[in-house]
């Protein structure tokens, strides 16, 4: 159906860039609904768009103005999209066109939307594409390529509240190699995937702290370095430290320096220390086992920057259940551990040669325990707070001399049996004794491995023992 012209001038003028000459009209195609506003120019029995006109587009409420030209838009032009009312503007468009009849955005131009959104760059076949910036109501601005109306390629999106982001996008998200600065100066460098930091990549505090390794979903998941850094010490040169160790070179932390870092190394989950890992503390001390949520948790070996070294099991990040610990001076302690303290049973083996074998609490020798010194002497009894108290038996390896009773502070307090063995001959003497001072010693015609009760026998029998002793009835006993 040809173009239906409703109105006509007969007023003519010259137009560039033809000589030819053209007159205004109103032209509606019913075809593409449009209406055409402007100059035309007769070409073979028909109109043509030729000067300045307005093309109405009523399918969708746009109106195109600028110079025509066979047609054709040339130049610049100004598209505006209206509301079904009509009145109020959406959007507008003031750039290029494609050289058809389509009159599709192509090529330069701004498209203003009535948000506030403003993208100024190329478009191609009507749709943004191509090298181009975007400016968003609430402040943020990409700089970059940009396919079928989304970023993608690389640019760098600005943040209104600060952030910077830089590198490659992929349909509107960061995916691939990018470069993060936060306001708070933090800073992320490494591999996003649709948008999220994901892959190889390393993190910096702007405390000072620095994490390289991997990542899933955002999140620190899997095999990683972290370095709580002090805030003397250079983020460069604590860097280069720690790419120094994630290569396994850990000569540099093994330096006298109170500035270097704690570094964790090892596998992570949800940015939390997991499985096994190694930990550089920067006092000096080494721990290598597992972890539970940032803590030590299971089985592991610490090393203090003194020498000492313990192996065995960690709970909540301290020694916990059974483990040995070597110390620096010689001295080696087997048995259970309750919030790195000696508690429970356990066998404590001294340089000098003595061995005490029995129960600990809070790394004093506390309860039923078993002390031989080197020199062949040795106490058997009850300890409290690593001093013997309570009722115990304590050899002497000369005169084959023995002294079963009560104890408190080291010291022989309260009653007990003496045994002493002179030219072969076991004598027995009952005693008492008041803060290592013996107030009396009674002899007795007691068998010693027959008649005289055991430790904990007299445990059971002090009161009655002290009667005893007090009444002079000993040749009762």
């Amino acid at each position: 159906m040809p173009p239906l012209i409703t109105e006509t001038s007969n007023n003519s003028r010259d137009s560039s860039p033809s000589s030819s000459k053209v007159i205004y009209k109103i032209i509606y195609s019913p075809e593409q609904d449009v209406t055409y506003e402007g100059d035309v120019l007769l070409q073979k029995d028909s109109y043509v768009k030729h000067g300045r006109g307005i093309l109405h587009n009523h399918t969708n409420g746009s109106t195109i103005q600028g110079y025509f030209q066979n047609d054709r838009i040339v130049g610049y032009a100004l598209e505006t999209l209206y509301d079904n009312s009509g009145r109020q503007i959406l959007s507008q468009y003031e750039g290029s066109f494609h050289s058809s009849e389509t009159y599709t955005r192509h090529g330069k131009g701004k498209y203003s939307w009535s948000t506030g959104d403003v993208y100024s760059g190329t478009f191609h076949m009507g749709e943004i594409s191509g090298e181009g910036t975007f400016t968003w109501i609430n402040g943020d601005r990409f700089e970059g390529s940009f396919k079928k109306g989304k970023m993608h390629g690389q640019g760098q999106k600005y943040f209104y509240n600060g952030d910077y982001l830089q590198g490659n996008f992929k349909k509107n998200k960061a995916h691939g190699w990018a470069k993060r600065l936060y306001k708070d100066m933090d800073s992320f460098e490494g591999m996003y995937y649709k948008g999220e930091r994901e892959g190889y990549g390393s993190y910096h505090w702007s405390c000072g702290d620095v994490y390289v390794g991997a990542w899933l979903q955002g999140d620190i998941v899997g095999r990683g370095v972290k370095a709580l850094l002090p805030l003397s010490k250079s983020r460069s040169s604590s860097f280069n430290s720690l790419l120094a160790i994630e290569n396994g070179d850990d000569e540099e932390l093994n330096q006298d320096d109170t500035s270097l870092p704690d570094v964790y190394y090892g596998d992570w989950d949800m940015d939390l220390v997991q499985d096994f890992g190694i930990k550089y503390y920067a006092c000096g001390d080494i721990y290598a086992g597992d972890f539970l949520n940032n803590l030590k948790h299971g089985y592991g070996k610490y090393t203090w920057k003194n020498g000492d070294v313990f192996t065995g099991s960690f709970v909540n990040g301290s020694c916990n259940g059974v483990g040995m610990k070597i110390f620096s001076n010689g001295d080696v302690y087997d048995g259970n551990w309750y919030e790195d303290k000696a508690s429970g049973y356990g066998i404590k083996y001294f340089r000098n040669g003595d061995v005490y074998s029995g129960y600990y609490l809070h790394d004093e020798k506390d309860g039923y325990g078993l002390y031989k010194w080197d020199n062949g002497d040795q106490y058997e009894g009850y300890y409290k707070d690593g001093e013997q108290s309570g009722f115990g038996e304590q050899r002497w390896r000369i005169n084959d001399c023995i002294y079963r009773g009560k104890w408190s502070h080291n010291k022989k307090n309260g009653v007990g049996f003496l045994k002493v063995n002179i030219n072969d001959r076991d004598l027995v003497f009952f005693e008492l004794w008041l803060n290592g001072k013996r107030l009396h010693r009674i002899p007795t015609q007691l068998q010693w491995n027959t008649n005289v009760p055991t430790f904990l026998q007299m445990k059971n029998k002090s009161q009655c023992l002290e009667e005893l002793l007090k009444n002079h009835w000993i040749s009762q006993i």
